[in-house]
């Protein structure tokens, strides 16, 4: 296939993955759909199936035209196929949209808080888009009233978590847009009116998902068959189970050996969950955690500048802003919003979540030495600098209108991941001891690898993996907790960060061997980087031309 064939296919596939799923267009800063979110009707979702098949069997069809083509072309070839099957996947064989209650509240809010957050479209058109969106709420609500049967319990508890914040979101939307500048007094009716049929539907729906947490018995695993699935065909991958049971089992006991000596280098006779507990007492002011963290990106940025690592992209911004309340269950204390690749204004949002003060004493107090001064700065530099801003940023100027498109969490994560231990190679930590909290989180990460395969393809239960998370990892019993309920919604995402730095690392390998002379850290990561956010097997083979 011709390059220009392939992107005239991929334009005609993804206009329609605009049309479909509007939100996603506006987070990836498309806003010729911002007044919609979507119709999640049984009859839009067998309709929208027979036209990703549709799509799937043309590009077959034209795939006898590869012969002879460029490496890159064929990986963008590949993108777009595997960004078909995983629709497939999703809405045919997995039926999340029968089963996850949680879908139809949030993805409204995510759409409502993209049009608030960004500065892209003019305050008029953000009015009209959060105004349309409002008033197309309890539609969607009610489509997963129709849709979802036998729900796992768990996925009814994070709806019900998830409206309690969209609640106090909703009702403080009027508030921000007047913040955000001028609404004229037809348009702040309007406004005001949909904020009323939003959250009349809220309340209703909060009875609807109280009285089906009493029902609610479904299986929220994905099964061995097609968590192979999208280990191979998501994420490019040819592990099985078992393969990557084994993966994280021989990672966790590496890494929690190297803890132990670490430990008996810094205070001989301790252990370190002894360690972490006695560093976890030194916490920040809980009034000025945005500063703090604020503070440490732009150490971070000076650092990367002195040190040559990776070339900085231009024209870009980290803010660092407090969780939305509506993602607060799922995001106990931070996470990132990248900037949205079609857009020219490239400002990440790096949230933090705060203390919630309707917690008792002893619970903010845990939440507080999750913020722990010896370890804060390695949540930073994941979520920003040379972490997850950095990496969407240059991958966001890939020239490839389909790689533009690419989320791969195996990529995204597992830099975030490297990165980690990159800064403690290149000498960022000031303190011996933030590296027991560097191991702890690797620890973590390969907790995730047993945890994420187990509970979707050997019955592991969520009481036993959030046992592992507390016993063995030392989370904070509401985090741990918090962890498990997310990866029972997104089967292969947990695993993805540790294996994709482990594949980073070999690569890096292979480029130090292939390169010779001509290598540095630098060339590599703007090399690796510059590929964009896909899977590392297709990086690997243009990076080294396999």
């Amino acid at each position: 296939m011709k390059k220009q064939t392939l992107l005239a296919f991929a334009k005609k596939y993804y206009e329609f993955v605009y049309k479909t799923s509007p939100v996603f267009a506006t987070f990836l800063g498309i806003h010729k759909y911002d007044c919609l979110i979507g119709d999640m009707s049984r009859r839009a979702i067998e309709r929208n199936i027979k036209s990703f098949r549709k799509f799937k069997r043309e590009l077959g069809i034209k795939k006898q035209e590869l012969r002879g083509t460029s490496v890159s072309n064929w990986t963008d070839y590949q993108l777009i196929e595997a960004d078909i099957v995983a629709n497939l996947l999703l809405l045919e064989k997995s039926k999340d949209w029968q089963k996850n209650p949680n879908i139809y509240v949030e993805t409204p809010l995510i759409g409502i808080f993209l049009l608030v957050s960004r500065d892209s479209i003019t305050q008029t058109q953000r009015v009209k888009a959060v105004t349309s969106r409002l008033n197309l709420y309890p539609r969607m609500l009610e489509q997963g009233r129709t849709n979802v049967k036998n729900p796992p319990k768990v996925y009814v508890q994070i709806a019900l978590e998830t409206l309690d914040g969209a609640q106090h979101f909703v009702l403080t939307i009027t508030e921000e847009l007047q913040r955000l500048g001028p609404v004229p007094q037809k348009d702040l009716e309007r406004l005001v009116s949909a904020v009323k049929f939003a959250l009349t539907s809220l309340s209703s729906h909060k009875s609807y998902l109280t009285g089906l947490i009493k029902k609610g018995g479904g299986n929220f695993a994905l099964g061995r068959r097609l968590f192979e699935q999208k280990l191979r065909h998501e994420n490019f991958l040819d592990y099985d189970a078992d393969q990557l049971l084994a993966l994280g089992e021989k990672e966790f006991s590496r890494i929690e050996k190297k803890l132990g000596e670490v430990a008996q280098k810094l205070a001989p006779g301790k252990t370190w969950p002894q360690l972490v507990e006695e560093y976890r007492k030194f916490v920040p002011d809980p009034k000025n955690l945005l500063e703090l963290y604020d503070n440490e990106v732009t150490r971070l940025v000076k650092f990367l500048k002195e040190k040559d690592l990776v070339t900085l992209p231009k024209k870009e911004t980290c803010i660092v802003e407090e969780t939305p309340s509506f993602e607060r269950p799922t995001v106990p204390y931070a996470a990132y919003m990248p900037p949205a690749v079609f857009e020219k204004i490239q400002k990440g949002v790096f949230w933090v979540t705060p203390i919630n003060e309707n917690l008792t004493s002893e619970v903010r107090k845990e939440q507080l030495r999750e913020h722990c001064l010896l370890s804060y700065m390695i949540t930073t530099l994941h979520e920003s600098y040379p972490g997850h801003h950095l990496q969407f940023c240059v991958a966001n100027k890939s020239e490839s209108f389909i790689r533009k498109h690419g989320q791969s969490s195996l990529l995204c994560e597992g830099w975030a991941l490297y990165c980690e231990q990159l800064m403690a190679e290149v000498g960022y930590y000031h303190d011996p001891r933030i590296k027991v909290f560097m191991l702890k989180d690797e620890l973590w990460r390969a907790a995730r690898v047993i945890i994420d395969v187990s509970l979707h393809c050997f019955g592991m239960t969520i009481a036993e993996a959030t046992k592992i998370l507390v016993e063995r990892v030392k989370l904070a019993p509401n985090q741990a907790e918090a962890e498990v309920k997310r990866y029972t919604m997104s089967p292969t995402q947990p695993m993805s960060y540790l294996v994709g730095k482990l594949m980073i690392l070999e690569m890096r390998e292979q480029a130090k061997k292939t390169w010779g002379s001509k290598f540095n850290l630098k060339r590599f990561h703007d090399s690796f980087l510059s590929c964009g956010t896909i899977p590392q097997p297709l990086i690997e083979r243009e990076l080294f031309r396999q």
